[in-house]
């Protein structure tokens, strides 16, 4: 009957010492689900990232305009107040003076306007064109009739109409690329700006006079 050899004592003890060898780790690979990069939240970025101030998350509702602490201009500075050429570009950039509220400022009302005193904003265009002398608020309410919303007109290339007080304008739709041109500033910061300056004289102190009385109303100046 045949037998199998055994192998030597000394090399059977060796290899069984080989297999029962664990002092060494055994590395398995990892095959877990990556969590993808797109679903850290804001609020824990990845390491690399910075995080974001929690301000910036939140947007500003309203417009903070600081105090004026300053006089308004007297009426010579008016006068030679510069300013643009285009008479829309003229009111916006008079509006958007607080320092210039003795001459025209905002009614709170949306985009609509009031001169304080029209004979004073007649002479600043009249300045602004080389022609003070014979500027006068009928000659300034003709060419701001130009600039009217009429219904007999295109009403594509109307950007003022008759405002909700005598001596008021509102700056239509139409003027809105005028306005952002002249100030650099979106629509909706100029209307929290008229909103902000027309709530701090909401009394409307300031449009008691009477400045040249035979000059028309621009209600009834069609």
């Amino acid at each position: 009957m045949l037998t199998r050899a055994q192998p030597p004592v000394e090399e059977h003890v060796r290899r069984k010492k080989m297999r029962l060898d664990l002092s060494e780790p055994i590395y398995y690979p990892d095959n877990s689900p990556r969590t993808p990069m797109a679903t850290h939240s804001r609020w824990n970025p990845p390491p690399n990232l910075p995080p974001l101030p929690f301000t910036s998350y939140i947007p500003s509702p309203i417009v903070t305009i600081p105090p004026v602490s300053e006089e308004p201009m007297t009426n010579d500075e008016l006068v030679k107040m510069k300013g643009p050429s285009k008479l829309i570009g003229f009111l916006v950039h008079i509006a958007m003076n607080e320092k210039a509220r003795r001459a025209l400022r905002w009614t709170g009302n949306g985009l609509e306007f009031v001169l304080v005193n029209k004979e004073l904003v007649a002479k600043m265009w009249g300045n602004r064109k080389h022609n003070t002398k014979d500027m006068d608020y009928y000659k300034l309410s003709r060419a701001i009739r130009e600039k009217y919303d009429k219904k007999d007109k295109d009403p594509k290339f109307g950007k003022l109409r008759k405002g909700t007080r005598t001596y008021s304008y509102v700056f239509t739709e139409n003027s809105y690329q005028d306005l952002f041109n002249q100030t650099g500033k979106s629509i909706e910061y100029i209307t929290n700006f008229a909103l902000e300056i027309g709530n701090r004289y909401h009394d409307n102190a300031d449009l008691n006079n009477s400045n040249s009385p035979l000059a028309p109303s621009p209600l009834n100046s069609d």
